[in-house]
C-alpha cells in the first residue's frame, strides 16, 4: 500500500496535470468575466434593438463549450485539454438544435450505431454528455412512456368489473 502511494505521490503525469489544472482554473476565472461582459453586451443591444447580435451569440455558444470542456477537464471526467491546448470549439450556429449525423453517432460510439429504440432510453444515456436539458428531455421522455402503457394490473381490474 505504501508502495503506491509513494509511487502515485512521484508520478510526473499527476503532476503535469496539477499545473494544467491550476492554470485551467485561472483560464476559467477569465471567462467567466468575459461571459458577463457577453451577457451584458448583448442585454445592452436587445435593449436598444430588440434583436440580437448574431456574432455574439455564436460566440456566446462557443464559449459556453469551452467553459463546459474546462469543467470537464478540471473534474477528471476528460482527458482532453481545452484551448488553447485544443482546437477552438464552435457550435452549430445561433439557435439551431444540436443535430447528431450517423457519422458522429459512430465516432462517439466506437463504430456502432444504436437503433431507434426507446426514446427515453437514448435521452438518459445523453445526460452523460448532454447536461441539463437532456435530462428533463429523459424525465419528460419516461413520463410520457410510463403514461402511454396500460398497466396490466388496471386492466385485469376494469374487466373484472
Amino acid at each position: 500500500m505504501d508502495d503506491d502511494i509513494k509511487e502515485s505521490l512521484t508520478a510526473t503525469e499527476t503532476w503535469v496535470r496539477g499545473l494544467y489544472m491550476i492554470l485551467f482554473t485561472i483560464i476559467y476565472s477569465i471567462t467567466e468575466l468575459v461571459l458577463t461582459a457577453v451577457v451584458i453586451f448583448q442585454f445592452v443591444i436587445y435593449l436598444l434593438t430588440r434583436d440580437t447580435n448574431d456574432r455574439l451569440l455564436e460566440f456566446g455558444e462557443d464559449l459556453g463549450i469551452f467553459i463546459y470542456q474546462i469543467i470537464q477537464f478540471l473534474t477528471f471526467n476528460s482527458e482532453e485539454k481545452p484551448f488553447p491546448f485544443g482546437p477552438w470549439p464552435y457550435g452549430d450556429g445561433p439557435g439551431e438544435p444540436v443535430e447528431t449525423s450517423p457519422t458522429a453517432v459512430t465516432e462517439s460510439t466506437g463504430g456502432e450505431v444504436e437503433p431507434e429504440g426507446d426514446k427515453a432510453t437514448k435521452a438518459a444515456k445523453s445526460t452523460k454528455t448532454g447536461g441539463t436539458k437532456a435530462k428533463a428531455k429523459a424525465k419528460s421522455s419516461a413520463k410520457s412512456t410510463r403514461s402511454a402503457k396500460p398497466s396490466s394490473a388496471g386492466d385485469d381490474k376494469e374487466a373484472s368489473e
